[in-house]
Formats: C-alpha cells, sequence, structure tokens
C-alpha cells in the first residue's frame, strides 16, 4: 500500500475517535515515518543510492520539519488544521478516482 492510504485511514480513524486534529495528524505521520524508514532500507540494502539525491532529499525533509512545526505551534488552530485536512484528503480522493478512470 502507498503512504497515502496509509495517512487517510489513520488520520480518519484518529479523527472520527474523537481525538483532536494535531494529534491526529501527528499519529498519522508516525506511521509514515516507519513505512518510510522501512522502504528506505529496503533500497539501501539494494544499492545504487545516489548521494546527492540522498543529500537533498535530507536537507528538503528537515527544512520540511522546522517549518510544519512552526505553522502548528504558532499559525494554526485546531479548527484551521481540520480544514487543510480535509481539504488534502479530498484532493488525495479525486486523485484515487481519476487514477482508477484511467
Amino acid at each position: 500500500m502507498s503512504v497515502t492510504v496509509y495517512v487517510v485511514s489513520a488520520v480518519l480513524v484518529f479523527v472520527f475517535s474523537g481525538l483532536l486534529a494535531m494529534a491526529s495528524l501527528g499519529a498519522a505521520f508516525l506511521v509514515v515515518v516507519f513505512s518510510s524508514l522501512s522502504g528506505f532500507l529496503g533500497h539501501a540494502t539494494l544499492g545504487g543510492l545516489d548521494p546527492l539525491f540522498l543529500g537533498l532529499t535530507a536537507v528538503m525533509a528537515a527544512a520540511g520539519s522546522i517549518v510544519g512545526s512552526q505553522l502548528m505551534k504558532h499559525k494554526l488552530s485546531s479548527s484551521q488544521l481540520k480544514k487543510v485536512i480535509g481539504v488534502l484528503l479530498w484532493l488525495i480522493a479525486a486523485k484515487m478516482i481519476f487514477d482508477l478512470l484511467k
């Protein structure tokens, strides 16, 4: 399964269970961390990793983490985050439907 499916299903489960949006999103991304780590380790054991691409990806991931944590800490309220999650889920659903119709 793709990481998108994990995130969507985890967010839906956590939101409908009554958790706050921030806690739901944090728990969903915990799933992403372990899924991504296992995928990376699988590719690393096969070899052929491009060091430049790996370095750029690490820098961009770190920058995204810093920006995202600052947005969550200072700028977004729980209701705004729920709206953002809702829009993202609709976009993901539309992409999945579009991919099915191809």
